[in-house]
């Protein structure tokens, strides 16, 4: 998801991190379905909204619905390990620490 949203702001994948930590003001966007986040994206950029707020709110989607769906009912403690591709994305790491507290 955060791929084809990227690609339709015209942002490459690897910068996605550093452009949604520049945010001021997240875009709160639908995370339990890619094609209405994508769809809340692109209206979010035709009315104005900077990219990195509409990035940053991708993010926060993909972090609270994880948390929401996949970790629901368990109690994540430290040390916890994220891996993978997405991993990389700063933006994403740090919406898992601000939601987790730690």
């Amino acid at each position: 998801m955060i791929e084809t949203i990227a690609a339709r702001l015209g942002v490459k994948i690897e910068d996605v991190g550093e452009i949604a930590l520049q945010s001021k003001d997240p875009a709160v966007l639908p995370g339990k379905c890619g094609i209405f986040c994508q769809s809340a994206a692109i209206s979010q950029l035709s009315k104005g909204r900077p990219v990195e707020d509409i990035l940053l709110g991708v993010c926060e989607a993909l972090v609270g619905n994880y948390l929401a769906t996949l970790a629901k009912g368990k109690k994540l403690v430290p040390p916890i390990v994220f891996q993978g591709a997405v991993a990389q994305n700063q933006a994403i790491v740090k919406c898992f620490e601000d939601a987790l507290g730690y």
